[in-house]
């Protein structure tokens, strides 16, 4: 999948991987009790996106509550096009535990799939960086 800006893409999985971020799930982001805040992977990319020149709305505007990343960064921003409007970039196929191929997007592999933010950063490095070779598996 080709298309995102590599660059900007690779300073998501860079932020994933650093272990500066609190995983949570169901929300951008969201204040623990400690008076910390928690992220999803995409509340993660968001936070990348403004730390490094995304610049349309302030931090404030932004609506932390919800499940997808804005739309205006993850098109623009980061060039995620699929389809669900490019708010859940996809990451492609996987086998389960069953042995079974599923596709799996961000917001599954972080809510539902219980992947920790380094499975998710393989899994986006894999999908739109690391070339796919054809007849790759």
């Amino acid at each position: 999948m080709r298309g995102v800006y590599e660059d900007r893409v690779k300073l998501w999985i860079q932020a994933l991987r650093s272990g500066e971020y609190t995983q949570t799930t169901n929300v951008l982001e969201r204040f623990l009790f400690d008076g910390t805040k928690a992220h999803c992977c995409l509340g993660v990319a968001m936070k990348v996106a403004l730390a490094n020149g995304y610049s349309a709305q302030s931090e404030d505007d932004m609506e932390w509550g919800a499940e997808g990343m804005d739309e205006d960064i993850a098109l623009y921003w980061y060039g995620f096009k699929d389809s669900s409007g490019g708010t859940d970039p996809e990451l492609g196929s996987h086998v389960g535990a069953d042995g079974e191929w599923f596709n799996a997007s961000c917001v599954q592999a972080n809510d539902d799939l219980g992947w920790s933010f380094r499975q998710i950063a393989d899994a986006v490095e894999k999908h739109y960086i690391t070339p796919n070779i054809e007849g790759e598996a």
